[in-house]
């Protein structure tokens, strides 16, 4: 993914996660395969806006927070499906 020049850039990324991420949950008992590949692309966009959140936000910044406990979800549920 090409460097965010725009700090609200990271907010379309998060729709996306969020958006894969549902996708995620409804095929996970349907077909496990795709779920996986869905959560996948949501941490990757995640990720993807995580950087930017690091980059144009304070430390303390809400958005990183916010962020960071998604990233943490998705994990956790990534493991589930293993």
């Amino acid at each position: 993914m090409q460097k965010a020049e725009h700090a609200d850039a990271y907010m379309a990324l998060e729709v996306l996660a969020d958006v894969y991420y549902q996708k995620s949950q409804k095929l996970a008992k349907l077909d496990l395969v795709r779920s996986r590949e869905s959560l996948n692309q949501s941490n990757v966009f995640l990720k993807s806006a995580f950087v930017i959140v690091q980059e144009k936000f304070p430390k303390n910044s809400p958005h990183i927070e916010r962020i960071k406990t998604k990233l943490v979800q998705h994990n956790e549920v990534h493991e589930k499906l293993i």
